[in-house]
């Protein structure tokens, strides 16, 4: 895979992560079809690990994505762990998948899960 795929997959994901941080409804539908219901969904889950997204942000763990790999039809299945903004560990791994779509690569979210 070239860096190049890896390193737009980073920097989709973590605008992703920032527009959760954020709690920006507007820009997670808009740019990643996820509906509030779909956000009350995704707090829920970070809740249930002890993080209030009210009070604290989560990142990609250590800068770099778990794993990335490619799908039979050229689509990009991405995992990532995500620690909180201070670096404390979490059990939780975002998975997404980057798809190519008329010459622009789309980031589509799948979900926040525990692991």
């Amino acid at each position: 895979m070239k860096n190049k795929t890896y390193d737009l997959a980073y920097k989709l994901n973590t605008k992703l992560l920032n527009s959760i941080n954020q709690r920006n409804l507007n820009c997670l539908n808009t740019n990643y079809g996820i509906s509030s219901e779909m956000f009350e969904e995704i707090e829920d889950v970070i809740n249930s690990v002890g993080i209030d997204l009210k009070k604290m942000g989560l990142k990609i763990s250590r800068d770099k994505l778990r794993d990335i790999f490619e799908y039979d039809d050229g689509d990009y299945g991405i995992e990532a762990d995500l620690v909180t903004i201070d670096g404390d560990r979490t059990d939780l791994t975002l998975i997404t998948v980057l798809r190519k779509i008329e010459n622009k690569y789309i980031l589509n979210y799948r979900q926040i899960v525990v692991m």
